[in-house]
């Protein structure tokens, strides 16, 4: 099976709304590559972005917002290999500034070697950071993975090194490239992005899902806007009535967030 690159995500035991009054979601899906071009995000807009989610109280974030980059692909969609080059060269003293520890997930060692050593170096210039943990998708396929992973499995079995009866979601999960990504709170995702369950059928699947369509260039202040919509909707929704009840999250009609589904 492929290896990540290395660098590892923050692990923290506190979950979305365990604190008094926090209602920023600690674990966010940010899905902005779809399969079509459709619109283009610059690395400045990219970088915003994650500044904003680590500014609203993000501690880990997966971003998808580059297409198909292995060396294959690259003669039929060069433009896809510059725009992450030049992401690359743009966010690293970002991130670096930012306190941001930076992993990647994917087919790494299937990029164009320029491109490569430009990943390889933002991640080892963000290792030592402990601010929000980063997981870039890089030329990773959720389907590919399960595939794989199954394949693997098989193999074990024929060999007599597992028993089908040991194979559950856990063990499944931990043989994933994915393995190490943990369940989102929030899955935030552009019009016509791949959707958070088709790249992540374990982590997407009791999340919050939100689609938004920003201009490119603001981006950033569009997840600042809808991640203080809902800090707005969970406030409400802690209130209690005039009858004493606590208000449901269905009940805030400013609600654009639903479970495991699309907003109001």
């Amino acid at each position: 099976m492929s290896e990540t690159a290395e660098g590892e995500v923050h692990d923290t035991e506190v979950s979305a709304g365990n604190s008094p009054g926090a209602a920023a979601p600690l674990r966010v899906a940010l899905l902005l590559a779809a399969e079509d071009a459709g619109q283009v995000y610059s690395p400045a807009a990219l970088c915003d972005a994650v500044l904003e989610l680590q500014a609203s109280g993000v501690k880990e974030l997966t971003l998808s917002a580059f297409g198909e980059l292995s060396h294959w692909a690259r003669a039929a969609a060069p433009s896809e290999a510059q725009r992450f080059g030049d992401f690359l060269a743009y966010a690293t003293p970002c991130l670096v500034a930012a306190g941001i520890r930076v992993r990647a997930l994917g087919n790494v060692d299937e990029l164009p070697s320029a491109l490569r050593h430009g990943l390889e170096h933002l991640l080892e210039a963000t290792r030592s950071c402990h601010g929000m943990a980063l997981t870039l998708l890089v030329s990773y396929a959720g389907c590919a993975d399960v595939i794989e992973t199954a394949r693997h499995l098989a193999a074990l079995v024929r060999s007599g090194l597992l028993i089908p009866e040991d194979i559950d979601e856990q063990l499944f999960r931990e043989r994933m490239q994915a393995g190490k990504v943990s369940d989102f709170d929030l899955c935030i995702s552009r019009e016509g992005a791949i959707l958070a369950h088709e790249l992540f059928p374990f982590q997407g699947a009791r999340a919050e899902s939100l689609e938004i369509s920003p201009e490119p260039e603001q981006l950033g202040a569009e997840l600042g806007r809808v991640l203080d919509e809902r800090a707005a909707r969970d406030r409400l929704s802690e209130a209690p009535t005039a009858s004493g009840s606590r208000l449901r999250p269905t009940q805030f009609r400013g609600a654009r967030l639903s479970a495991n589904g699309r907003g109001a």
